[in-house]
């Protein structure tokens, strides 16, 4: 009874899985359609970051679900477990993963963010001013353009954050795609083995009017001065602002939501996205409130 018990729950979880797969999939589409837009012009900012933004935050439950997905099928065969891990992304799958937490059960934050910041001003001739150090900055601010306001809704340090303890030098552009190239094929993989029997999705709609982001480039020493917290509390808020901002824009003011409002499977991903969000949030004000 016990054996039955088992199988039918390894079942079920295969189903979830490849439930969650699916969904990711059509919204890895969603993203892709959304890079192929026609880049806006930029009223006050650098560039247009709106496929950027809503990418990465992708990109990071992406490599959340994938890990977790290789893991529930690692436990059937130490054989498939071994495959998994000679993969030549999986230990940067394992660190990403890893970072999906915004705080330590212990407090001791400083030292992330300390770390990211002074390599970021090393990396831009920021550590040591010079007569250049006007012309230069060293983050990006993510903002919102509404008419003439800007809402602030996160900074490039999310990226940062998500590959803290990898080899951060080989993380450029180049790596960034073979990296989601990596994540997309192997969820494509787990999606194929879904039957539609019981789960048909809908395709992922955008909206014909999608919201203005603009990215800006800043300098941090700037904004911690600005800020009326201390450093370390101050990164982890735009951290977590982030990742709150990211979900909410998504589906918002990106997804043709109100198309797909009957679609139960469609909710219940998103649902549980939304979920993961709020609760890193309180985790992690939670955390703030008891450590700083």
């Amino acid at each position: 009874m016990k054996a039955l018990y088992k199988m039918r729950e390894s079942q079920n979880g295969y189903r979830l899985m490849s439930y969650e797969a699916l969904c990711h999939l059509e919204l890895c589409k969603l993203i892709i359609k959304l890079h192929a837009l026609p880049q806006t012009t930029p009223k006050y900012g650098r560039e247009d970051g709106l496929s950027t933004f809503i990418s990465c935050g992708w990109w990071l439950d992406a490599s959340v679900f994938l890990y977790e997905s290789f893991k529930h099928l690692s436990l059937s065969s130490s054989a498939y477990e071994k495959s998994i891990k000679s993969l030549p992304f999986f230990s940067d799958l394992e660190v990403v993963r890893n970072n999906i937490h915004t705080y330590f059960k212990s407090g001791n934050y400083g030292k992330k963010s300390s770390y990211i910041t002074a390599k970021k001003l090393k990396d831009y001739k920021l550590d040591e001013p010079d007569w250049l150090y006007s012309l230069r900055n060293d983050i990006s601010l993510v903002f919102q353009i509404h008419t003439h306001s800007r809402l602030l809704v996160g900074c490039d340090y999310f990226i940062s954050h998500c590959i803290f303890e990898s080899d951060e030098e080989k993380w450029d552009g180049p790596y960034f795609q073979a990296y989601s190239e990596f994540l997309s094929s192997h969820i494509c993989k787990l999606a194929q083995n879904v039957s539609l029997d019981y789960f048909n999705l809908e395709e992922l709609p955008l909206r014909e009017s999608l919201p203005c982001v603009e990215l800006f480039d800043y300098k941090s020493q700037l904004l911690g001065e600005k800020a009326e917290t201390t450093w370390p509390v101050t990164f982890r808020l735009l951290v977590i602002l982030y990742q709150i901002s990211n979900i909410l824009l998504l589906l918002e003011d990106v997804v043709e939501l109100d198309s797909i409002a009957h679609d139960s499977m469609w909710l219940l991903f998103f649902g549980k996205l939304l979920a993961m969000k709020y609760d890193e949030s309180f985790d992690n004000l939670q955390s703030l409130l008891k450590y700083s």
